[in-house]
């Protein structure tokens, strides 16, 4: 029972760190897969349309630190959410990839 919690603690301080491989931030989506092009308006009406999925189907959305002096926390949503809106993207491979360079850093 310990274990569990500590997986969970892990995996929870991961996501908040916008380090794990299972959650996505709209701002990690728009450096990641789409090399910072997406405004602040299109970024917001994206995430809109994810915690609004996410709410629709009862998905639990995590908090993200992140370092914009603007909020604190922004919204994290499961891979399986960000592949409904974007079938054709290759979330598993890029995300791989992006950690494995930062690894090497």
């Amino acid at each position: 029972m310990r274990e569990r919690a500590l997986v969970e603690q892990n995996t929870d301080l991961k996501v908040r760190l916008n380090e794990h491989l299972e959650y996505l931030t709209v701002t990690k989506f728009n450096l990641v897969f789409r090399d910072g092009q997406l405004s602040i308006k299109e970024s917001q009406d994206l995430g809109k349309k994810l915690a609004e999925y996410c709410r629709i189907h009862r998905i639990e959305i995590r908090k993200c630190e992140t370092q914009d002096e603007r909020f604190a926390y922004t919204n994290s949503y499961p891979l399986f959410v960000w592949e409904h809106f974007y079938p054709d993207e290759c979330f598993d491979c890029l995300l791989l990839q992006e950690f494995q360079q930062n690894k090497e850093i």
